[in-house]
């Protein structure tokens, strides 16, 4: 695999909360790319940075702009 290759999605939810299904999207690029999607990330207005699932995290947005 070529690092050339390797893909990191972000998605930007305005909600506090992120229920499973919002997740859809970044699953379905996730198991359409296989080993070539690195992460998937979506961004939300709570507090608690978690891991969902393989490969795909969920964190708040400030996080962005906050170490």
């Amino acid at each position: 695999m070529s690092d050339e290759n390797l893909h990191i999605a972000f998605e930007v939810k305005a909600s506090g909360r992120i229920p499973g299904p919002d997740l859809n999207p970044l699953r379905k690029l996730r198991d359409a790319l296989g080993e070539q999607f690195l992460a998937g990330v979506a961004f939300y207005l709570g507090t608690r940075p978690y891991t969902y699932e393989d490969r795909i995290h969920v964190l708040p947005v400030d996080s962005i702009w906050t170490p």
